[in-house]
């Protein structure tokens, strides 16, 4: 009979312990989140230049109340009281800078939106360790310059990608549309010099039902439908419906 009390106590010990560690573990992942995503907040803020004081007048960090930042302008979070960023949206705010790569410190962001801003310099190469979990990027009415990261291919859950209005050179990344093919890719401009195919074009008289505007080029991103892609000097537009 004892020795069955003592397994039984020993069990019921077990449980505890384990329901404590558990616990511990838990309590260690979201605060980490916390603490991580708030840093995140911190350094983009501190990254970009603020000249209508969008940022500057409403993320206060004197402020150590669960959910706090849920409040700031522009951050959506997974749940209102806690301080994890779900989406960023700071369109249309005039600010200014590179490409913040702070965002990595938002690790459980689905959705950033820097549009119509000031911004400038590189996407960089790495965006996809950067933001792994993105699933609507909208860099469009910036002023990026440079290709486009071949390593957008890696962002896995991407599906809506907006890049129109910028300064970016070179070609589509073949990788991009073969791993992204059928989702939403919308307004994707490319500034690059592509005499070859205006040239091409300017020879096409008769449009083909397979491909109606000429735009063989396009072919290459295999597995996106309904391609519509015109040409304006000095950018290829493409719309990917």
């Amino acid at each position: 009979m004892a020795i069955f009390v003592n397994m039984m106590l020993g069990r019921h010990f077990l449980k505890i312990l384990i329901s404590y560690g558990l616990w511990f573990l838990l309590s260690c992942s979201l605060s980490s989140c916390t603490e991580t995503d708030i840093a995140c907040l911190k350094n983009i803020k501190a990254s970009l230049e603020d000249p209508f004081s969008y940022l500057k007048s409403s993320w206060d960090f004197n402020n150590n109340t669960e959910g706090y930042i849920c409040r700031f302008t522009g951050v959506d979070c997974w749940h209102p009281d806690e301080n994890k960023v779900l989406n960023l949206r700071l369109s249309d705010m005039g600010l200014k800078g590179r490409f913040p790569v702070g965002i990595q410190n938002c690790t459980s962001i689905t959705g950033v939106d820097l549009s119509s801003n000031d911004l400038v310099g590189p996407i960089p190469d790495n965006i996809s360790a950067i933001i792994p979990f993105v699933t609507s990027l909208d860099l469009s009415s910036n002023n990026f310059s440079g290709g486009i990261p071949k390593a957008l291919a890696n962002c896995s859950y991407l599906n809506i990608l907006k890049l129109d209005h910028n300064r970016l050179s070179g070609q589509i990344p073949p990788e991009l549309g073969a791993a992204i093919g059928g989702v939403t890719v919308a307004a994707l401009i490319v500034g690059i010099g592509m005499f070859f195919y205006y040239r091409k074009m300017s020879k096409i008289k008769k449009k083909k039902d397979d491909d109606p505007e000429g735009n063989k080029w396009a072919k290459s991103l295999k597995g996106i439908k309904g391609i519509k892609a015109s040409y304006t000097n000095p950018s290829v537009f493409a719309h990917f419906i």
